[in-house]
């Protein structure tokens, strides 16, 4: 199995400079992280209750209006059966609704009911005036919970909607009090479903500015431990599904408190750096990257064995040595321990493997530092 990056393995790492110290993430081992499912689930759950406030909130803007201007009308025996009907709607949405599991389709199915509901009222009514701009709640609801198909589908059915009644009304279709008509109540719809789908765009826009910015070490670029978490819970799911390997490295950078000590935490910061381009200088896209603790990594080796991580490894600890790292005018080495697991071999739980591997990085560790005053001895 080769697993040579392009670049050449010899070449220096140029030091970095200027940046500022950061501390990382919590130590990698711990609690699993949520599964993109239960997120999932959790977000549809608080959506479903959104988009029921807003029914809800819509069955008493109607009561309220026909209570107040149009009393005459809640006699009428359709109004009543159609205000019945959505309000046992509604109750039976709030009975049947699973939290954590309700899915995108009845969210749609909620939004279509709320355009159907404001028609029917609508229909009872001689002059609607502005119970129209309830058309607004449906098409914003469903923009926000669900996105701009939704609200593309909520405008489109309000629009539709507003045309079948004005046309049972006797409205000749392209008459010029009907144009009027038609703009004065649809155009404020248009333009606030316009500015909705533009607010939308802008919102995904920054929440994924802010999902890469809460998954990224700010010295490195690399992942953070938690979201070195997330993807390990994925890859390890996926590995146990279709029987696939895997190896875990874990990397420290060795007396980093000396290094702070002697030459400041700026060279601290410069040494974590260099470790970092060495390992992306190894790495393959399909694995995965991320620093766990202020100087140490965390390395997902996807479809490698323990003999072909045991090679990567040694090869991390080489190129680290060969990375000469300049502060002013001294030119300091930086060295490594590194530490390994492999799944299945060494256990089939994530984060068992994690300790195993951290602990056979201080073992690398320990057998690689001299005792006060003797000899320095190398074992790989």
């Amino acid at each position: 199995m080769n697993r040579e990056p392009d670049r050449d393995s010899d070449a220096a790492v140029p030091s970095m400079q200027g940046r500022r110290a950061t501390d990382a993430d919590p130590a990698v081992v711990g609690h699993p992280p949520p599964t993109a499912g239960r997120i999932e689930s959790e977000a549809l759950a608080g959506a479903g209750r959104s988009v029921l406030a807003v029914q809800v909130l819509l069955l008493v803007l109607v009561l309220a209006q026909l209570l107040v201007v149009e009393p005459g009308h809640l006699r009428e025996t359709t109004l009543q059966v159609a205000l019945g009907a959505y309000a046992l709607f509604l109750v039976a949405v709030a009975v049947g609704r699973v939290p954590g599991l309700r899915p995108r389709l009845p969210l749609a199915a909620d939004t279509v009911a709320m355009v159907g509901f404001i028609t029917a009222v609508l229909w009872h009514l001689p002059e609607p005036g502005p119970l129209t701009g309830l058309y607004l709640l449906p098409i914003v609801a469903g923009g926000f919970v669900l996105g701009r198909g939704v609200l593309v589908l909520a405008t489109l059915l309000a629009t539709g909607c507003w045309f079948a009644l004005a046309l049972v009304d006797g409205a000749e279709a392209l008459s010029r009090g009907f144009i009027a008509r038609a703009l004065a109540e649809l155009v404020p719809l248009w333009l606030v479903a316009t500015l909705t789908g533009l607010l939308l765009g802008h919102l995904r826009e920054a929440r994924r500015r802010i999902r890469a910015l809460s998954d990224q070490d700010p010295l490195t670029g690399l992942l953070n431990a938690r979201a070195f978490r997330a993807a390990l819970a994925r890859e390890h799911e996926g590995a146990q599904r279709y029987q696939r390997r895997y190896a875990l490295l874990i990397v420290d950078i060795d007396r980093m408190s000396a290094l702070n000590e002697a030459l400041g935490a700026a060279a601290g910061n410069e040494a974590i750096t260099l470790v970092a381009d060495a390992l992306r200088r190894v790495v393959r896209g399909t694995d995965v990257l991320a620093r766990v603790g202020g100087d140490s990594f965390a390395v997902f080796l996807a479809e490698t064995d323990r003999a072909v991580a045991s090679k990567v490894a040694q090869r991390i600890r080489n190129l680290v040595y060969m990375s000469t790292l300049q502060v002013g005018a001294r030119m300091q080495r930086v060295q490594v321990s590194v530490g390994l697991a492999a799944f299945p071999v060494d256990g089939d739980d994530a984060t068992l493997l994690l300790s195993l591997a951290e602990k056979a990085m201080r073992e690398d560790g320990r057998l690689r530092t001299p005792p006060p005053g003797g000899v320095r001895i190398r074992k790989r």
